[in-house]
């Protein structure tokens, strides 16, 4: 063979002129029969002409004459293209066997074990190709974004950031550190996403990603918006109207989140998703009927779907039926279904016996369900530790004293805008929460995690915590200066505004906010307090009876209710001696009393004048998260006082927890 024919040949081959590269290519292996390159390269136009298993017997019959490792990775992706995996991962291995340091064939491996979720090989292969070519913007990239599927987010960053520092304005790294971010550092991520559409304002990855976390920061209106230009542009994506639907909902338009996730239900027709979002949102929003028709359905796609029966059981008792309750007895007590599925039955269960006057049933349920609930938290937890909890409350009592509050007077905002209600779960936060939101100039914002968030933030800016522990450091509030203070507020304030641009009052119930109220008159000298109270037995009992969503471990031991209550107690009695701001005690027993008398003081004390519709509490058009949401649907009701009495027999722990034996 001359070789200048080959060049030749070669030559068209590159110029795409692939008939008379062909030619060429065979007029030299009739003169040498055996000769590999010609072989391989009429293979590789064979493959390039869609003729696969021609070009795969062509390049094998090079192999034969020389095993070179370029022709073992070409082989590869014409197997790939005859759709067998296995072929072209072994096709690759050989070629890594020949050549070990062939950092294209590794790269193309690992690859194919991320696609097979073989991710330990696939990591192996994407650190071979780094390490043999460290500017390999590409393994990096991949490696990163497999770390983070390994749970190693902070590998992950390390890889795409050294990716980034080679290729500094490529959208799809920005996107992709974004990816990593989105749930450790939400607001960074949104940085990532938006640095990526500076790029490519078309990156249609990165539009999707930067409305999901806007919903995710609770910038639901930016988030909204973003999502209907994504839908524009492909309308089919339900997992973006998915996510439209929850900022929807969460801005309070209901009904056009309720049309969304229809759609989504439409377009997914034997998916659960989106039937079981509206089956919450219905549950939230009171439309119990509307609510068992979505939970019909659910059922038809899957006859033991454990949240459906949940629904039925808790939410609409007039609809469960003998074969309801058996089935979910049966599902509750067997071991087909997770752990926290059987929880969630049996707390259902209860619900369900208790409305029924089987109060024996009952506790038997609530107190399955609180055993399950240890059986999961323990093992990463460990048992509760209420001395914990008394260092804490005695910490902060310490810190909190009269003298902090005469140091710190005048370093917030002046802001009223922020109502807190606090108090223990299940002692009536909720209703105090619906009253004030059926009026006019408030808006009910639910749990907001905001103040906790604001805490922790100042306790690692001091130093005083480590974000791996619980262990809580309260000396920041020493150090905090007016500066700091008024910034933290005005974040806090331009969140609420974010949720109610109009409102006059929102009201932020996170009931936990009790242990922060030093924190919250610092940032809010004029702010409003309102502390919900309850008899003792009868949140205790409401806390054990109750599967909340946030798996409180100390809420699944009666004797460990107590002693959270008791500290409660001893924390919100030195508030009331040092807080510079008036509390104002909304007891639960009395509003059930007396219903307008502390319905007009409650608004009263929030500066507001009086507006009928906050005695029809109960029809208010707003979405209830929280465990309360069938209670606060009906008029106020004095059979939830006393209750303790049903289960009297079973609730010894809890009374001497109390000291009410």
């Amino acid at each position: 063979m001359s070789a200048s024919m080959f060049d030749q040949a070669l030559e068209l081959h590159r110029a795409g002129k692939l008939t008379a590269a062909a030619a060429l290519y065979r007029r030299i292996l009739t003169a040498e029969p055996h000769n590999a390159d010609a072989l391989h390269r009429l293979g590789l136009i064979a493959h390039q002409s869609g003729r696969h298993g021609e070009a795969a017997e062509l390049i094998r019959q090079a192999i034969t004459r020389r095993p070179a490792a370029s022709y073992w990775y070409n082989l590869a992706h014409v197997h790939l293209a005859l759709k067998d995996t296995a072929q072209a991962k072994h096709a690759l291995e050989q070629a890594i066997e020949t050549e070990p340091g062939y950092v294209e064939a590794l790269f193309h491996l690992g690859t194919l074990h991320s696609q097979a979720d073989d991710l330990t090989e696939a990591a192996k292969h994407f650190r071979r190709a780094v390490a043999a070519r460290p500017r390999f913007v590409e393994a990096h990239v991949n490696l990163g974004l497999l770390l983070n599927r390994m749970g190693d987010a902070e590998g992950a960053i390390g890889h795409l950031e050294h990716a980034l520092r080679l290729r500094p304005d490529d959208p799809a790294i920005h996107n992709a550190i974004g990816t990593v971010r989105r749930h450790q550092s939400p607001s960074r991520a949104i940085e990532n996403f938006q640095r990526a559409l500076s790029l490519d304002p078309e990156h249609f990855g990165a539009k999707v990603n930067l409305a999901k976390s806007l919903a995710l920061r609770g910038r639901h209106g930016e988030a909204v918006q973003a999502l209907n230009s994504v839908l524009d542009r492909q309308p089919e994506d339900t997992n973006a109207r998915m996510v439209l639907a929850s900022s929807l909902a969460a801005l309070g338009q209901f009904d056009e989140a309720i049309q969304q996730y229809e759609l989504a239900a439409a377009t997914m027709p034997r998916q659960l998703q989106p039937l079981d979002a509206l089956r919450k949102l219905y549950l939230r929003l009171g439309k119990f009927e509307e609510a068992y028709l979505s939970c019909v359905k659910i059922r038809e796609l899957e006859p033991q779907n454990c949240h459906a029966l949940v629904g039925i059981l808790r939410h609409l008792k007039a609809r469960v039926s003998e074969q309801d309750a058996e089935q979910a007895a049966r599902l509750a007590e067997g071991t087909a279904l997770p752990i926290p599925e059987r929880r969630k039955l049996h707390f259902a269960l209860s619900s369900y016996k208790e409305a029924m006057g089987d109060y024996e049933a009952a506790f038997f349920h609530m107190d399955r369900g609180n055993y399950l609930r240890r059986m999961e938290l323990e093992p990463l937890k460990g048992p509760y530790d209420v001395k914990k909890l008394a260092d804490r409350v005695n910490r902060i009592i310490e810190v909190f004293d009269e003298q902090y509050f005469r140091r710190v007077r005048g370093f917030g905002v002046t802001s009223n805008l922020p109502v807190f209600v606090v108090g223990m779960p299940r002692s009536g936060t909720t209703l105090c929460e619906q009253i004030l939101a059926s009026h006019s100039k408030v808006f009910g914002a639910g749990e907001l995690p905001d103040i906790s968030r604001i805490e922790r933030e100042l306790m690692r800016q001091g130093g005083g915590h480590d974000a791996g522990t619980d262990d809580l450091d309260y000396g920041y509030a020493r150090r905090l200066t007016s500066e700091l203070v008024r910034s933290k507020a005005e974040g806090y304030v331009q969140r609420l505004r974010s949720l109610a641009p109009k409102a006059s009052r929102i009201v932020d119930k996170m009931t936990m906010n009790y242990s922060n109220l030093g924190l919250i008159a610092t940032l809010f000298p004029k702010g409003t307090i309102v502390h919900c109270r309850r008899d003792p037995l009868d949140t205790g009992l409401s806390c054990y009876s109750q599967d909340f969503a946030n798996s409180l471990l100390w809420a699944s031991d009666l004797r460990s209710i107590g002693q959270v209550y008791r500290q409660y107690e001893r924390l919100m009695e030195h508030w009331r001696r040092t807080l510079p701001i008036d509390i104002f005690e909304f007891r639960y027993e009395d509003v059930v009393c007396d219903f307008e008398r502390w319905g007009r003081a409650l608004i009263g004390h929030c500066g507001l004048e009086w507006e009928d519709a906050c005695l029809k509490f109960y029809e208010t058009q707003r979405s209830v998260k929280t465990a309360s949401l069938e209670q606060v649907r009906r008029p106020i009701y004095a059979t939830s006082i006393g209750r303790w009495r049903k289960f009297e027999r079973h609730l010894s722990p809890l009374r001497e927890a109390l000291n009410r034996t």
